[in-house]
This record gives structure tokens, C-alpha cells and sequence, in this order.
């Protein structure tokens, strides 16, 4: 493809430096008129020539390519993006939790908020608390978060819940 470019640009190099050269000879008169028409039809040949044998085929092929390459970029991107809005989904939900714990006098726990997709969004699926179980934080986890009891683990020191 490079090569291809080389030639036309040379082609055109060629072509304007006759022109010049045939323009600089040439007196002023009616003559002079008629060969800046031709040296400009010689120039619109020397440009639009090449493209009779420019290699479509190797075209095409690096157009297939770009659009390949287009498409995976644009699934990575959408990948990213919902792996992202999952992470902040749980840790906004892991920082509520934390936050709504601390109101109620619990100890500082460790939280852990598992999403899932459904319905179009990410929503709060199941959390792991490392507290002793309390009644007020799981009816707050349910009531704002949704997660329903039986996914709710806590975990005392001495065993998961």
C-alpha cells in the first residue's frame, strides 16, 4: 500500500514539474492559456490515474479489518462498562450497609455485596456480613436494599449464619 502511495505522489511530483517547466518556457500570449488548461488536465490525470489500478482487493481486505477490530473494541468497552457500573453498584451498597450499621451502634464490619443483572440493571443479590446477627440491619438491608433474608450471611467469629 505504501508503494502504491510512493508512485502516485511521484506521479503527480512528475507531472506538476513538467507543467511548471512547460509554463516558465511558454511567452505570454493566447498559447499560454490554452497549455494552463492542459497542464491542469494533465494534473487531474496524474491524480485520478492511479486510482484505475489502486489494489481494491487490499483495500477491502484492511476495511474488514478496521471493522473487526471496531466491533471488538466497542464489546471490550460495553464489557468494561458493566463489570464498572457492577463494582459501584456493590460498594455503594457495601457503604450503605457500613454506614446503617454504624447508626445502630455496631461494630465496624466487613461487608461484602454480591450483584446480579436482571430486569436491565445490576441490583444487591446477597451480602456477607462479618458482625453478629442483628435484627435492625436486616430489616434495613431488606426493606432498602431488597436482599431478603435467606441471602444474608453473617458471620459472628464463630461461624456463618
Amino acid at each position: 500500500m505504501t508503494d502504491f502511495l510512493r508512485e502516485w505522489v511521484m506521479g503527480v511530483a512528475a507531472a506538476a514539474l513538467m507543467c511548471t517547466a512547460a509554463m516558465a518556457m511558454t511567452p505570454k500570449s493566447r498559447v499560454r492559456g490554452v497549455l494552463r488548461m492542459c497542464c491542469a488536465a494533465a494534473l487531474c490525470c496524474a491524480l485520478l490515474a492511479p486510482l484505475s489500478s489502486a489494489p481494491l482487493d487490499a483495500y477491502a481486505d484492511s476495511l474488514a479489518r478496521l471493522r473487526e477490530a471496531q466491533l471488538s473494541a466497542a464489546e471490550t468497552g460495553t464489557d468494561s462498562a458493566e463489570r464498572l457500573e457492577r463494582t459501584i453498584i456493590e460498594s455503594e451498597c457495601a457503604a450503605y450497609i457500613s454506614d446503617k450499621g454504624a447508626q445502630l451502634g455496631l461494630p465496624d464490619a466487613g461487608v461484602r455485596v454480591l450483584a446480579k443483572w436482571g430486569d436491565g440493571y445490576w441490583y444487591p443479590y446477597e451480602v456477607w456480613l462479618d458482625i453478629p446477627k442483628s435484627d435492625e440491619l436486616m430489616i434495613s438491608i431488606e426493606g432498602e436494599l431488597g436482599v431478603p433474608r435467606e441471602r444474608m450471611h453473617w458471620n459472628d467469629g464463630e461461624g456463618e449464619t
